[in-house]
């Protein structure tokens, strides 16, 4: 038998199909945990700007926060697209990578100003529910199927949540709404991320976004800066890099998937708060915590083992 022969039969036969199965399923497993630990990158990005934010305080507007970020975001695209220049805002949906820009934009003041108009814990609360829009736009959107487990996960992970930032709700504000908008706002800006990062690639749609956050807080030009020079840095790296891994991650795994590990700032933030400013949390933390902490074990098992 002729060697060509015997290798077409070979891809032919029904083990060459199931190992050429096993090769897609575990491909897809592995795609998908990298979006995860991409996720959980973003995540730790969000820790450091709210870090930052916070050290700065009432120093410092909305607008000037964008617009650094938008600094950090164009400085980071223009070193790895040296090769390509302007090329890389070649595109032909160009309405809807502006239209993804503003919508980061616009659900990045929202959320800060609910920060500076609410308790911290109700403006947080509020904020985690962009979990849960997340999840209903990959449906929508792309789809996608949701399982028990995903539901499962993103509930327990919310109430791990609650348990620790322990929102009031007393008095009725109508900056709740304003919260709410911008959780939704994000949501859908990482949807519309999903599917521009799909068709065009990364770099073009961070261009974008680094040019309609610039050109859009340009006022911020005209305010008094406290040039606190290393902490603007941090934000403009910070910044680059969440965004970075907030389109890689969106890029590989499914919407639902990485919704219950938006919570995982919060364990981020309480180790912050222990090893910086000696901050001891308490029982109810430490519950709140287990609760994130198990439900994102458990999903990444279970998903793993799924496509095994």
């Amino acid at each position: 038998m002729k060697s060509d022969q015997w290798v077409s039969e070979l891809r032919s036969s029904p083990a060459s199909g199931n190992v050429q199965s096993w090769m897609r399923r575990a491909a897809s497993r592995m795609s998908r945990m990298r979006g995860v630990l991409y996720y959980i990158c973003l995540n730790a990005c969000m820790v450091v700007d709210s870090t930052v934010v916070h050290h700065l305080g009432g120093k410092i507007s909305v607008s000037q926060i964008t617009f650094v970020r938008g600094i950090g975001i164009a400085a980071f695209v223009a070193v790895l697209v040296r090769g390509t220049g302007i090329a890389v805002f070649r595109t032909r949906l160009l309405p809807m990578h502006v239209g993804r820009g503003l919508l980061t934009l616009i659900s990045l003041w929202l959320v800060f100003y609910a920060l500076g108009h609410l308790l911290l814990a109700d403006a947080a609360a509020i904020n985690y529910s962009r979990a849960f829009f997340m999840t209903l736009c990959g449906v929508l959107w792309f789809g996608e199927m949701v399982n028990r487990l995903r539901w499962s996960a993103i509930t327990v992970s919310y109430l791990g949540a609650l348990l620790i930032i322990g929102p009031g709700f007393v008095d009725w504000n109508s900056v709740y709404l304003i919260a709410l908008a911008g959780a939704a706002l994000n949501a859908a800006a990482m949807t519309g991320s999903k599917y521009l990062t799909q068709i065009d690639g990364q770099l073009t749609t961070m261009a974008y976004s680094a040019s309609v956050s610039l050109l859009f807080s340009l006022p911020a030009l005209t305010e008094a800066w406290p040039w606190d020079h290393p902490v603007f840095l941090v934000l403009a790296i910070s910044g680059a890099l969440g965004m970075w891994f907030s389109q890689s991650a969106v890029l590989h795994a499914d919407m639902s998937l990485l919704a219950p590990y938006d919570y995982l700032r919060l364990p981020f933030v309480i180790l912050i708060g222990f090893l910086v400013f000696n901050e001891v949390p308490g029982v109810v933390t430490f519950a709140g915590v287990a609760l994130i902490l198990t439900s994102g074990v458990l999903l990444w098992v279970r998903e793993t083992r799924r496509s095994a």
